[in-house]
């Protein structure tokens, strides 16, 4: 019997699907893994402004003069508290940090705060994930044309823990021009955290993307978050028949779902993939 797979509503419920779309590239079916995920670095991303936001001094349009602020920026990174901003600060952005907050109008000092930041922020892993895998678009850019394949992750929000190495972020869609200043990361780091890493151009919000970003590492595999299971995996409308038989041994040895999609006028339905 046929089962005709329609893409989920992730809209209400506490385990959700996300897939990630794969190159035609039989390295990629290869290296697939049940307990590992490859992090990616944001510089490789072909939108040339994602996560690259320069992050302006606009300290001295603040309403509140510069001493209040160190006061507070040295409050808030003080003793138990400083833990709480490793998620988004390194060790040396944290003593920069420290020093310009306890400087006595060593202005200089921010610009290194600034500069220390964006070199730790350009080191962060992320992986990128869509709620559907019915997306002509998303195949099409994101899977050679449709001859590659889509990873399906069952997600659990209860069971994801952001105090371990992941955090989970919504991308967030504008038209207005990115400007982050400094006083952004020391006051509300949260916030900035999400803007920079998570913000990209209008144009690009087909996509209602997903992204997990690891704290520490990018560019390899790293181990699977709490929360995320590889679920299935999803053979392209146009995929070889070579890349077919590597992708459904793939799932055979990794004891996962195996499906194709197929295009039925302008709707792409999943089918349950079976090689003789």
């Amino acid at each position: 019997m046929e089962v005709i797979l329609e893409s989920p509503d992730n809209s209400t419920k506490s385990t959700v699907k996300y897939y990630r779309y794969q190159p035609a590239d039989a390295d990629r079916i290869g290296t697939l893994s049940i307990d590992k995920i490859w992090v990616s670095n944001p510089l490789s991303f072909n939108d040339p402004v994602d996560t690259v936001k320069p992050i302006e001094n606009g300290i001295r349009r603040s309403p509140f003069d510069l001493e209040t602020l160190k006061q507070a920026v040295k409050i808030l990174f003080s003793g138990k508290r400083k833990n709480y901003f490793d998620t988004y600060f390194n060790d040396r952005c944290l003593d920069l940090i420290e020093y310009w907050s306890n400087s006595d109008g060593d202005d200089l000092a921010i610009y290194e705060v600034i500069s220390a930041i964006e070199d730790h922020y350009k080191t962060l892993g992320i992986i990128c994930l869509a709620p559907k895998f019915d997306s002509q678009i998303m195949w099409s850019h994101y899977a050679s044309q449709h001859q590659g394949f889509a990873i399906e992750y069952s997600y659990d929000f209860l069971s994801f823990d952001p105090e371990k190495n992941f955090t989970r972020e919504d991308v967030s869609y504008t038209n207005a021009e990115p400007y982050m200043c400094i006083s952004e990361f020391l006051l509300t780091p949260h916030l900035a955290y999400k803007r920079l890493l998570a913000t990209k151009h209008t144009e690009w919000s087909y996509e209602k993307e997903v992204r997990l970003v690891h704290k520490s590492k990018s560019n390899q595999f790293v181990e699977l978050p709490q929360g995320l299971k590889l679920s299935a995996l999803i053979a392209g409308p146009k995929m070889s028949l070579d890349h077919k038989k590597l992708l459904y041994q793939k799932a055979m040895n990794l004891n996962i779902d195996i499906k194709f999609v197929q295009n039925n006028g302008y709707t792409i339905f999943a089918n349950r993939l079976e090689i003789f």
